[in-house]
């Protein structure tokens, strides 16, 4: 998808000019880095399971991966619908759980239950991995916080020594990590989690058409009503 990456490089160049004339060396805190960064993978990784954690990772890859259509899967469609035994490997998991049914000669009936549950199944990891990310998004700012306060504790704690060189680190420990906390949870989590919102809506349309096309060839529909449906819901 063009418009996330360019989205992405739009934003940088953003906080370039309205940096104005502090260096952008300024901003380069590993101490805040670390503490909002780091953190919130660490609360990640604490507070959400690792079949959620692998569905979210395949939600911001795909994100980044043009949008999946019927246009990519027609001709495996139509092959289908002529000889269900035509396909025997597919990118699209509907049709490849469906391969794996029709070879182990599953009958009519349980065939769409199982189909249906699959579906159900896709889209509830859909559904828990925006959830995960709507959750991450609310730890960012406080942890950037948190390093704000570790900032300032190491400011005050060095304010009655003469050597005064640790003042600046501890300052900019405070203030860029309420900066880098601000940042990851309103310019990245967040539309992320919009982002991935729509995809996902995108997703049950389309998988809900594959449904749709696979149920008429489980049903040995004829295939001129397996192309003109096929035609009409690519139109659509």
């Amino acid at each position: 998808m063009i418009s996330l990456p360019i989205g992405l490089v739009f934003f940088f160049v953003v906080l370039v000019i309205s940096a104005g004339n502090v260096k952008l060396s300024d901003y380069m805190n590993m101490h805040s880095v670390v503490i909002v960064f780091a953190g919130s993978l660490a609360v990640l990784l604490i507070g959400t399971a690792n079949p959620i954690i692998m569905a979210l990772w395949h939600n911001v890859v795909s994100m980044f991966k043009r949008r999946a259509s019927l246009a990519d899967v027609h001709d495996q469609l139509l092959k289908l619908g002529a000889n269900r035994a035509s396909v025997t490997e597919s990118k699209d998991p509907l049709i490849r759980y469906a391969i794996s049914l029709w070879e182990r000669g599953v009958d009519a009936n349980s065939f769409q239950a199982l189909l249906s549950q699959h579906r159900d199944q896709l889209e509830e990891q859909d559904a828990e991995a925006i959830s995960a990310l709507h959750n991450l998004n609310k730890y960012p700012p406080a942890l950037g916080m948190m390093g704000t306060v570790m900032g300032m504790i190491s400011l005050f704690s060095h304010l009655g020594e003469s050597d005064k060189s640790a003042l600046g680190p501890s300052l900019a420990t405070a203030m860029t990590a309420t900066f880098y906390g601000l940042l990851a949870s309103n310019a990245v989590l967040s539309p992320l989690a919009d982002r991935m919102t729509l995809e996902a809506m995108h997703r049950k349309k389309y998988y809900n058409a594959v449904y749709e096309m696979i149920t008429l060839i489980n049903r040995r529909e004829p295939m001129n009503l397996i192309e003109e449906e096929l035609t009409n819901r690519e139109a659509a």
